[in-house]
């Protein structure tokens, strides 16, 4: 998938992380829409892509090289920034994974595990949308999939190389970053700046540590985009623009498919790739590059969107509630942000504004579009939710630690001008030519080495690794009794959730268990979920209860009421009422959720 790298070794390398990142989100959703989310179904579209992959590679021109091969320092630093992201990566590959159980248990985790077993990709229907995030745009989680689908026997084995999504996501910045200083004349060793700042980050670290990582997808995705939208240094040709165009179109859209919050940074994308083909050609080609753009994101971002308009007339739903109550949720704002690469930003700004008559075209538009896409997300943050519900987060003057997870691309980018900075500044040694290891022909036995080692890894790890991970779940000190307690139900039980939705352990260890949306009262839900985190209060008396209970054949219920700062110790009303019912029996109760077993 590399084919258009030419000789850039950092080029190289983000070419082939994006494009195994964009077979892989579109192999999975296509067999999903196909109906066939199985192993095989997925290695029926694998092979034939391989094929084509390794044979675009071996036929691929060298292109020139990517500058003069860094000294003795430079090396050195590149040790060190190496060492630090395999330290950084070392636990995501030989621990257990990690997961941000308050969003995963919500929705993150939910439709994969409800794809992967009804083998399909389909709109939620009313008994599947436990809460508003159902109407999200997934596909960070579709690609968290992808790692699920090989082994989904039981929820260790699944979830067992999930982990890998954050160190695609960390290389795929890595890349990005040293190809955008790379294409802007920098020497060669100076992507170790954004790296080391990258791999010694604690906040990409806990970015990194949740079921799809979703937030550092997005950022991952639109750096890579920003960076194949920075034109090369020298002459460039239609042809290297159009191969540009179509990576930064595609990588633009995923992250348009993982958040609706990319949409300005894609727009930035458009705009920079519309005037480098306006600078190499005659004004079709830019309306040639804005349709190719427009093509890949309605191919990798625009499902979510179409699904929403089919299902529910709109494409955002539930965004309507932003316009009703944006000056009590949205317009909240924590009373101070921390500082995010400050320095390396204002630097740039300075830069630009004393060197722009000499600055080339390639470190124009690096500056450009970390400069705009920075104002861009930091003007319109105040207009976004932190997260869904959290107004009662801002109520308690209580500020989530992850709110800075918004604005992930934020500080890439200024890690990454502040190396440019830290570049333009520096006296220039000698360098001595570049030799040129990774040839064309090289290339394909590089990628299947690459994938000898990984497989290798994985088969030799899986074990052990699915076992840290099956018990790191049941041993959570918040929610890891629930989930046992739920595990020793009899398969085929149906379970109902009230209060807060932690809905994926009510999967079962083994997918033996149904978890059913009612309403409030244990009816089936038939009522859109609009932008309802919960099924609400109980509105009819316990007998009631019941029977709209065994109408649905419920035959367990879990209560759940999380402690939170400024929340209420009021439990859902539902668990009052199943206190008085004979044939409700509690199977577990601690500080944080009850399951109740219904009948004899």
């Amino acid at each position: 998938m590399a084919a258009g790298a030419g000789g850039s070794t950092s080029g190289l390398v983000l070419a082939t992380l994006a494009g195994y990142l964009i077979l892989v989100h579109s192999i999975v959703l296509a067999a999903g829409l196909l109906g066939h989310l199985t192993v095989g179904g997925l290695a029926a579209m694998v092979v034939p892509a391989m094929v084509v992959a390794l044979r675009l590679a071996w036929r691929a021109d060298a292109g020139p090289s990517d500058g003069r091969a860094p000294g003795t320092i430079g090396w050195l630093a590149s040790i060190v920034a190496m060492g630090a992201l395999g330290a950084w990566a070392w636990p995501h590959l030989v621990r257990a994974t990690r997961l941000w159980v308050w969003d995963d248990y919500t929705y993150h985790m939910v439709y994969p595990a409800l794809w992967l077993r009804d083998h399909a990709i389909a709109p939620p229907t009313q008994a599947q949308a436990f809460t508003m995030q159902a109407w999200y745009p997934l596909s960070a989680s579709v690609v968290a999939a992808w790692f699920m689908a090989p082994f989904a026997g039981s929820r260790g084995d699944a979830l067992a190389w999930v982990s890998l999504t954050g160190v695609l996501y960390a290389g795929l910045v890595a890349a990005a970053a040293a190809t955008m200083l790379a294409r802007a004349g920098c020497r060669s060793g100076v992507w170790v700046v954004p790296v080391l700042l990258l791999a010694t980050s604690p906040r990409m670290g806990v970015m990194a540590s949740s079921f799809s990582d979703a937030d550092l997808a997005v950022a991952a995705a639109l750096m890579a985009a920003l960076a194949f939208a920075v034109p090369p240094a020298g002459e460039e040709t239609t042809l290297g623009v159009r191969a540009d165009a179509r990576y930064a179109g595609l990588l633009s859209g995923l992250a348009l498919g993982i958040k609706t919050s990319a949409a300005l940074p894609a727009l930035v994308v458009l705009v920079m790739v519309a005037l480098r083909a306006r600078a190499t050609a005659r004004r079709c080609e830019v309306v040639r590059i804005v349709v190719t753009v427009s093509a890949a994101w309605l191919a990798t971002g625009s499902y979510w969107y179409v699904r929403n308009v089919v299902s529910t007339g709109n494409p955002l739903y539930p965004a309507a509630r932003a316009i009703g109550d944006s000056l009590v949720v949205y317009a909240d704002w924590p009373r101070s942000h921390a500082l995010l690469a400050v320095v390396g930003l204002l630097g740039l700004l300075t830069w630009l504004c004393v060197r722009r008559r000499v600055a080339t075209r390639s470190q124009r538009y690096l500056a450009g579009a970390a400069l705009v896409t920075t104002a861009l997300i930091l003007i319109l943050l105040p207009l976004a939710p932190y997260s869904a519900g959290n107004a009662m987060t801002f109520r308690s003057g209580f500020v989530h630690w992850d709110s800075m997870r918004y604005i992930a691309l934020v500080p890439i980018l200024g890690w990454t001008a502040l190396g440019f900075v830290a570049d333009s500044l520096a006296p220039r040694a000698p360098e001595s030519p570049r030799s040129r290891w990774l040839t064309p022909r090289r290339r394909p036995l590089a990628l299947l080495l690459a994938a000898l080692v990984v497989g290798g890894f994985v088969a030799t790890r899986h074990q052990a690794k699915a076992t840290a991970t099956a018990d790191a779940i049941v041993h959570d000190p918040l929610f890891g009794a629930t989930t046992a307690a739920l595990d020793r139900l009899v398969p085929g039980t149906r379970v109902a959730v009230f209060g807060d939705q932690w809905i994926y352990p009510a999967f079962g260890d083994h997918g033996q268990l149904r978890p059913v949306r009612t309403d409030a009262d244990g009816r089936p839900a038939t009522a859109p979920v609009g932008d309802a985190m919960d099924p609400g209060d109980l509105t009819v008396d316990a007998a009631t209860f019941r029977a709209n209970l065994a109408a649905v054949d419920i035959g367990a219920v879990v209560i759940v009421h999380l402690p939170h700062p400024g929340r209420s110790a009021t439990w859902p009303t539902q668990d009052a009422a199943l206190r008085t019912l004979a044939d409700a029996h509690v199977l577990h109760r601690d500080f944080a959720a009850a399951v109740w077993q219904l009948g004899p």
